[in-house]
């Protein structure tokens, strides 16, 4: 419901092996998810590519799940991935999202967006030059004397 992640396409891929106690299964992961970029806030299509393994074990007593151990009853017929799936996806995406650059190396990001944010940090670094603190002033000139 929250989730940074409201659409996307991406391929599964799925093998699955199965032992006497236990199924492993392994899957990669490759697409794009639309997510918002952390610069100038505009949805973009963002690569996406992992490979995990969930391991499911089969016992008669219910367990706690761990991070990548699901335990099952002897009861239990089938096995749900969305959860895990989703939670791959998202584990995916990189800490800083922004769009990509084009061949001449200028961001695709919204060039509205970034013309206003240029303006803010002109204005920053032009307050920053005429305010300075007097005693680090003088202590800068000893610095640089010695």
């Amino acid at each position: 419901e929250h989730s940074e992640v409201t659409k996307g396409k991406v391929a599964v891929g799925i093998v699955l092996q199965k032992d006497e106690t236990m199924l492993v299964v392994d899957l990669h992961l490759k697409g794009t998810v639309n997510i918002m970029c952390d610069r100038c806030a505009d949805l973009f299509d963002m690569p996406v590519e992992s490979k995990q393994q969930v391991i499911f074990k089969l016992d008669s007593s219910e367990h706690l799940e761990e991070d990548d151990v699901v335990y099952l009853t002897n009861s239990e017929t089938a096995i749900d991935l969305s959860q895990n799936i989703y939670e791959y996806i998202v584990l995916s995406l990189p800490p800083r999202r922004v769009h990509g650059e084009n061949e001449k190396g200028k961001s695709l990001c919204d060039k509205e967006t970034l013309s206003k944010l240029e303006k803010v940090l002109i204005q920053k670094q032009d307050n920053k030059k005429t305010v300075t603190d007097p005693r680090w002033d003088v202590l800068m000139k000893l610095k640089k004397n010695s």
